[in-house]
């Protein structure tokens, strides 16, 4: 399939006269003052309200238009290598003034590294990854997103090997700072606060998404919630540094027993107190020498003997 995409429209405009509408529509003798009155500020408000309305209409159309091109691009990775090379050409090439010579001398040179096996996975899934984020930045309830999500996460860990050294783009790099992503101008119209940039940073993604939503939606399911994540997270460090031993320990010593501290911890705020409670007490017995021991000790007095609410004065 060939892929065709429109040139995205511009989404971060403004039009400068539209700000001094208000003021335009005022009699000449209102504006001789340096200080606005009651009414022009009304007149500006309403104005600013409409461009408001314009720019949001604009960036939901531009977001639509990302996320529909985004889709087919994430079919295979065929589609996403294409895709790749038109965005490409657009932000690198046509929008910096290049010729259409110096576009096809770099993809030439670029052509054997870009269209090996494991680049264009990893640029398949980026694709993936910008469909889910599009659409919690739609509106989409989060919790209708999150079991794709953790399916993304699932079949990274499950092709790690495979993507070789590329999935260090994925662990890496912000999602926005893609060619996709820059020919939509994303990075001006996306913004969000509880969601990763970084498809491949699986605790990242848990932390800031999975996590939150699951406490909000699903309390009681938080525990299995952790489960899942530190499953997925020593997956990949099994397949990425199978022959790092020093990396596997330090991971079996300090890393897991951490990440199971902070499970046992959020159980049991979560209402399920004796098996958070029982969690953390073992781990403790296990785990006396562990460099945040001490700092359990006193986060475990505190949820068993919370601070006594001060009486009033």
């Amino acid at each position: 399939m060939k892929l065709l995409m429109e040139k995205p429209r511009a989404t971060n405009w403004i039009c400068l006269s539209c700000a001094s509408a208000a003021l335009l529509v005022c009699p000449a003798a209102e504006l001789r003052g340096e200080v606005l009155s009651p009414d022009q500020i009304q007149k500006i408000l309403a104005e600013l309200q409409r461009v408001d309305e314009i720019v949001s209409g604009k960036q939901l159309e531009g977001r639509r238009s990302a996320f529909d091109a985004f889709r087919r691009g994430a079919a295979n990775e065929k589609d996403a290598y294409e895709l790749f090379m038109v965005c490409s050409k657009q932000v690198d090439f046509d929008e910096q003034g290049k010729t259409s010579t110096e576009f096809r001398d770099w993809r030439e040179r670029q052509e054997a590294s870009l269209k090996r096996p494991s680049r264009m996975a990893a640029m398949q899934m980026q694709l993936q990854y910008l469909v889910l984020t599009l659409r919690l930045a739609q509106g989409e309830p989060p919790l209708k997103v999150l079991p794709e999500v953790e399916t993304f996460l699932a079949a990274l860990v499950s092709n790690a090997e495979s993507l070789e050294g590329d999935l260090g783009i994925l662990q890496r790099d912000n999602i926005l700072n893609t060619p996709f992503a820059r020919a939509y101008k994303l990075e001006q119209t996306v913004k969000m606060e509880n969601w990763s940039m970084v498809p491949g940073n699986i605790g990242q993604v848990y932390e800031r998404f999975v996590l939150p939503t699951m406490r909000d939606t699903h309390p009681e399911l938080v525990g299995p919630t952790w489960d899942r994540r530190i499953q997925l997270e020593g997956q990949l460090l099994k397949t990425v540094r199978k022959d790092d031993e020093v990396a596997q320990q330090k991971f079996a010593v300090e890393t897991l027993p951490r990440l199971q501290w902070r499970r046992s911890a959020d159980v049991f705020k979560m209402g399920q107190q004796t098996e958070g409670a029982l969690a953390m007490l073992k781990l403790l017995q296990e785990h006396a020498d562990h460099a945040d021991a001490g700092e359990w000790l006193q986060d475990f007095r505190q949820l068993l003997e919370p601070p006594a609410a001060k009486k009033p004065s």
